[in-house]
Order: structure tokens, then C-alpha cells, then sequence
């Protein structure tokens, strides 16, 4: 049987799924304890298919992750949501990245690194 923690949990990464939080000003996830942000991130992990970005942009920009695994995205088929995540921070120019994916990413990894002052 479940806790009731791990069911909150869940019903939280299904909320962040359907973009409960996506426009929410300021980030809701900013004042949560990292343990709960990791673990909901670790939830996204745990998915037999790739997470989308999308679905957890909330949690990469709340500046509350202490680790980070990227294998459970496919970076190079959101594409257009890394430019818009990276466009909003106002951190790097983007002319000259589009035609190549792979600087994308690494620069959308590089702000999610600078945007969590915990991450190890």
C-alpha cells in the first residue's frame, strides 16, 4: 500500500503532466524542499517512455533540484520548447544556434545548471 506522500507525489507529477503549472508566476516549485522536488523529478525518471521537457520545466527552472539525469529526455524533439525556456531567460543569443541541436541542448543544460544554485 501506498503512503499518502507518495500518492500526493504522484497525483503532483500527473498535474505537472496535464501543465497545471506552466504560466504560474512566480514558479510554485520554488518554495518547496528539494527532497520533494528531486523526488518528483526521480517520478519523471522512473517513466518507461522519454519525459517531455515540457512536462517538467517547472521543476528544472525552480532553482530547487540537487541532481539532475538526462537520460530520460529526448532533447532534440523539443527543440522549440528548449528555444522558448531559453529565449524567456534572456541568457544567450539564438541566431546562430538553430542549425545546430547539440549547442541547443548544451546551453538549455547550462541554464538549468545555473538556475539551480543546489544542483551537484
Amino acid at each position: 500500500m501506498s503512503s499518502l506522500y507518495t500518492i500526493c507525489l504522484d497525483r503532483i507529477y500527473g498535474l505537472l503532466k496535464e501543465g497545471m503549472w506552466k504560466s504560474c508566476i512566480p514558479n510554485p516549485f520554488s518554495d518547496l524542499p528539494t527532497k520533494v522536488v528531486n523526488e518528483l523529478m526521480d517520478i519523471s525518471d522512473d517513466k518507461k517512455d522519454y519525459s517531455k521537457i515540457g512536462d517538467v520545466l517547472v521543476l528544472l527552472t525552480s532553482g530547487r533540484l540537487t541532481r539532475l539525469d538526462r537520460c530520460p529526455f529526448n532533447p532534440k524533439a523539443e527543440q522549440d520548447l528548449i528555444v522558448s525556456a531559453i529565449q524567456k531567460t534572456g541568457s544567450i543569443c539564438l541566431r546562430n544556434l538553430a542549425p545546430n541541436p547539440e549547442e541547443l541542448i548544451f546551453h538549455f543544460v547550462r541554464n538549468i545548471i545555473s538556475w539551480n544554485p543546489y544542483l551537484e
